[in-house]
């Protein structure tokens, strides 16, 4: 059975992973928006975003960060640098391993991650708007699952 042009390009446009990077990149755009407005440096972009997300507040290797955000170590170590140039993150020496060192957050990126988990809360309670309380504790099960495959 062959299908028009028209079909597949409508199962593309509805397809999960479409809808799924779709609102990822609504998510995006509205959180460095909203981050920048709350002091965030111009140059924050999505792939300095993306290595903050995986700092714990004890710090971490940049093997690590690479892994969690499945990145090279190259491109992770690239992205510190620009954090740490913007004073975002600093670099110490890890007390189990004196030949390594972790990444930490500076005074200045602890802030902006406190400012980040506002924008957080506040694009989580303008999606729950738009759903009955029970929807939006479905659609939040639902991502887990879809995350868990």
């Amino acid at each position: 059975m062959s299908r028009s042009s028209e079909q597949i390009e409508a199962a593309r446009q509805d397809s999960l992973g479409r809808l799924l990077l779709n609102a990822h990149r609504a998510h995006r755009s509205v959180f460095l928006e909203k981050i920048r407005q709350l002091g965030a440096d111009d140059h924050i972009n999505a792939s300095l975003t993306n290595i903050m997300i995986h700092i714990p507040s004890e710090g971490i290797r940049l093997a690590d960060i690479a892994k969690a955000s499945d990145m090279t170590r190259q491109s992770v170590s690239q992205f510190v640098s620009e954090l740490e140039t913007m004073g975002y993150v600093k670099r110490i020496p890890d007390p189990s391993d004196g030949r390594a060192t972790l990444v930490r957050f500076s005074r200045k990126g602890w802030d902006i991650m406190q400012r980040a988990l506002q924008v957080k809360h506040e694009f989580e309670s303008e999606v729950a708007k738009q759903l009955t309380p029970d929807g939006y504790t479905q659609f939040i099960n639902a991502l887990k699952i879809v995350g868990s495959l």
